[in-house]
C-alpha cells in the first residue's frame, strides 16, 4: 500500500482511486496477519507456542498437514517477492525525487529506453547485498531506527494535510493520523516505555541524522536547487542525461 503513492501519478490514477486502493491493501494487509496470529493462537498455548522456532508453520502443519505448510510457505515466498519489488519501485522513485532536487547526483533520476530508473536501482541493490553481511542484530537496529523514521514521515505528512486540506472530513482523518503518529514517536522515544529505542539504534539514528543534514545543507547550497517546498517532477521521457543537463 505505501508504494501506491509514489507511483499513482506514473499511472495517472486520480487521488481518490490511489486511496481506495491504499485503504483497501491496509484492511487485507490487518486481516491476513490478525488470522495468521489467531490461527497460532488457537493451536498453541502461550508456552506451546514458545517451544517452536516458528509456530505459524507449526500450527499449519499439525492441523493441515505438508501442504497446508507448503501453500503457506509459497504465500510468504510471493508477499516476500512482491514487497522486494514493491520496495524497488518505490525507492527508486524516492531517490529519482532526491535526485531531481539536487540533494543526490542528478545522474540517478536517468531512466533507460524502457523508462526504468536503471541507476536508482543499481544503487539500491548495491545496498541491500551489505545487508546480509551486517548480521541480523545490526540489520535489526536499522529496522528499529526505520519505524521512528517512518512515524516521523507520518507525523509530517499529515500535518501538511492539516494545514492545506480543503474539506473538514479530510483535515480530521489527517489530525487523527498527525496524533497517531506522535504516539508512535513518543512510545519509541519515551524512557521506559516497551518500544523505546535500544541504544545502538539511537546511535544508528544518530549517524543517520547526521548523514542527512550534511546532504541537506549540501543541497541547499547547489546554484540549481529548487526553493523550499517547491515541488519538482520531471515526466519519464524528459528524464534523459541530454535533458536533465541541458541547463
Amino acid at each position: 500500500f505505501d508504494v501506491i503513492a509514489q507511483v499513482a501519478r506514473d499511472l495517472a490514477y486520480p487521488p481518490s482511486r490511489a486511496t481506495r486502493l491504499a485503504v483497501i491493501g491496509i484492511v487485507i494487509g490487518c486481516v491476513m496477519y490478525a488470522g495468521m496470529n489467531t490461527l497460532t493462537a488457537l493451536a498453541f498455548t502461550p508456552e506451546q507456542a514458545g517451544e517452536h522456532d516458528w509456530a505459524t508453520g507449526a500450527a499449519v502443519t499439525e492441523y493441515i498437514g505438508p501442504i497446508g505448510f507448503v501453500l503457506l510457505v509459497v504465500a510468504l515466498v510471493g508477499a516476500v517477492l512482491g514487497g522486494i519489488s514493491a520496495f524497488t519501485l518505490a525507492a527508486s522513485s524516492l531517490i529519482a525525487s532526491l535526485a531531481l532536487n539536487r540533494f543526490l547526483p542528478v545522474g540517478l533520476a536517468v531512466t533507460n529506453a524502457k523508462h526504468v530508473l536503471n541507476r536508482a536501482v543499481l544503487v539500491i541493490l548495491g545496498v541491500s547485498l551489505i545487508a546480509p553481511w551486517a548480521g541480523r542484530e545490526a540489520v535489526n537496529y536499522i529496522v528499529d531506527m526505520s519505524s521512528l523514521l517512518a512515524a516521523i514521515a507520518y507525523a509530517y505528512t499529515c500535518f501538511i494535510s492539516v494545514r492545506i486540506g480543503r474539506a473538514v472530513l479530510e483535515r480530521v482523518y489527517s489530525a487523527m493520523g498527525l496524533a497517531f503518529s506522535v504516539g508512535f514517536i513518543v512510545l519509541l522515544l519515551w524512557p521506559g516505555s516497551p518500544g523505546q529505542l535500544s541504544g545502538p539504534a539511537m546511535g544508528a539514528l544518530a549517524v543517520w541524522a547526521a548523514i542527512g543534514l550534511v546532504v541537506y545543507v549540501r543541497a541547499r547550497t547547489h546554484p540549481d536547487a529548487p526553493h523550499i517546498g517547491e515541488a519538482l517532477w520531471v515526466a519519464p521521457e524528459e528524464t534523459s542525461m541530454a535533458a536533465l543537463m541541458k541547463d
